[in-house]
């Protein structure tokens, strides 16, 4: 079964499928999606194959546009989720590989196997392209065109352009271009969010580029992307935090999806512990003082006697 969720300029297609223990390690011993097109490649059918000796395949037709960028996921029943690497190699296909023994030792009870591949465009590689990107990451640098000071809640500034902000933030618009009291000011006090998630917040609305140091960055970026409403830059967080989802951090994820309404990577986190036994959500770290009520019950909604 495919299913597909288009978002601007990327769409991201699940395919749940039941593996056939019997075929694992044999080569040629192959599954097929179905064929489906995207939003953002007019004409083409694309299709995916599951490679019982370890591959995961996209192809299409007539043809795999060369600027398709592709990002791989399996999705076991555990739900342990980490990114295929891809080759590229071949220009008429994108494939990842993944360890079949290690596949097969998490494969659940029922089988079912989640293919997950996030398609989008890649950026364009040309010299003007370039020179927008280079020209907006200078000005990001060169704090003697700012003219606005961010003041973080640790104390430190954040020097900006008031045009930059306003023109990718509804908030900032807001704030800058209306009656506001922020509209004439040279300071303005950002009193919930540190310096860094806010320098890596304004960096993004000058030249779109996202460095994130680990999931506790990413999750600060986060709350900041919401409460500056910069819904892509909320969705490349939470795809990076996805890759990271394990024991010791999805009770602190969870937290911060349910209030922000990230509702993907809410589900992602509940089907990583819907499939735990009770002995094993021990091991969860802050399971056995947990308490939020929407989490519990999407976790009995979702897998009853695991409680």
């Amino acid at each position: 079964m495919i299913t597909i969720q288009n978002n601007r300029g990327s769409s991201t297609v699940d395919w749940t499928l039941k593996a056939n223990r019997s075929k694992l390690n044999q080569v040629g011993e192959v599954e097929r999606s179905e064929d489906f097109k995207l939003d953002h490649f007019d004409g083409i059918d694309f299709v995916l194959f599951f490679y019982y000796d370890g591959g995961i395949l996209l192809a299409a037709h007539p043809h795999l546009p060369d600027e398709l960028n592709l990002r791989l996921y399996m999705i076991r029943s555990n739900n342990c989720k980490a990114p295929a690497p891809i080759d590229h190699t071949d220009p008429q296909y994108r494939h990842g590989e993944f360890d079949v023994a290690e596949f097969e030792a998490h494969l659940g009870a029922d089988d079912t196997v989640r293919i997950q591949a996030r398609i989008g465009i890649k950026k364009g590689s040309d010299d003007d392209q370039d020179g927008l990107e280079k020209m907006y990451t200078r000005a990001f640098e060169d704090e003697t065109r700012a003219d606005v000071k961010l003041i973080a809640n640790d104390g430190e500034l954040v020097m900006a352009s008031k045009f930059v902000l306003a023109a990718n933030s509804t908030v900032f618009k807001a704030m800058f271009c209306e009656q506001f009291t922020e509209k004439d000011a040279k300071e303005v006090v950002i009193p919930d969010v540190a310096s860094r998630p806010l320098r890596t917040l304004v960096r993004y609305m000058y030249d779109r580029s996202l460095e994130l140091k680990d999931v506790e960055h990413a999750i600060e970026v986060l709350y900041a992307a919401d409460k500056y409403d910069l819904q892509q830059l909320k969705l490349k967080c939470g795809e990076y935090v996805s890759d990271y989802i394990g024991d010791d951090n999805v009770l602190s994820i969870l937290e911060v999806v349910d209030q922000l309404h990230l509702n993907v990577l809410f589900e992602e986190c509940i089907d990583f512990l819907s499939v735990k036994s009770a002995d094993d959500l021990k091991k969860v770290s802050g399971w056995s003082e947990y308490s939020n009520p929407s989490v519990l019950r999407a976790l009995v909604a979702s897998r009853p006697v695991i409680l």
